[in-house]
């Protein structure tokens, strides 16, 4: 099959069609491309999590990887106004703020959730206060743990001189 009819939607420049024994089917950019919308690598972790995600959602008309043009972003799920970025590597806390605001102010809902390697544990990384939400129920955070093929709602998160920060979770 030619590959010279897969176009990039962010760039639109050529990419190449790749599926072999080790590594899941997936379009690459060509050597030497300079594209800043689909660059980045994904794990074996965020790719289940997105599949999962979009099970989840079933049968709702969510798409995965829906580029805005108007933002030159493309969250990993988009329903309706609800755009969901699953965050398994980490990321500056200037990127993740920068995502947000436009998200924001184009009048998308960000919806942060978090891999394993970024979810609270004894130290808490940047993004994962970052990525907590506020409601009437306090402050609260999303994770995911595609070996258990769940979500993990951090509620009731609350800080003590003392202890640090404390949280409940519900899988």
């Amino acid at each position: 099959m030619k590959d010279n009819r897969f176009h990039c939607p962010g760039c639109q420049e050529q990419v190449t069609w790749k599926r072999g024994p080790k590594r899941r089917a997936h379009f690459a950019h060509r050597k030497n491309a300079e594209c800043s919308t689909f660059s980045d690598g994904e794990t074996e972790e965020h790719l289940a999590a997105k599949a999962y995600l979009y099970d989840w959602f079933d049968p709702l008309p969510v798409k995965i990887e829906c580029f805005l043009p108007e933002l030159t972003q493309r969250p990993d799920l988009k329903y309706q106004q609800l755009v969901i970025e699953v965050q398994c590597s980490p990321i500056s806390l200037t990127d993740f703020s920068s995502r947000t605001e436009g998200y924001l102010k184009a009048g998308y809902q960000p919806w942060w959730i978090l891999g394993l390697r970024l979810q609270p544990k004894k130290i808490w990384h940047t993004i994962a206060k970052a990525s907590c939400m506020y409601d009437d129920q306090g402050f609260n955070l999303w994770g995911i743990d595609v070996g258990r093929q769940c979500l993990i709602h951090y509620t009731a998160i609350d800080w003590h001189y003392q202890y640090g920060v404390g949280y409940q979770c519900t899988w």
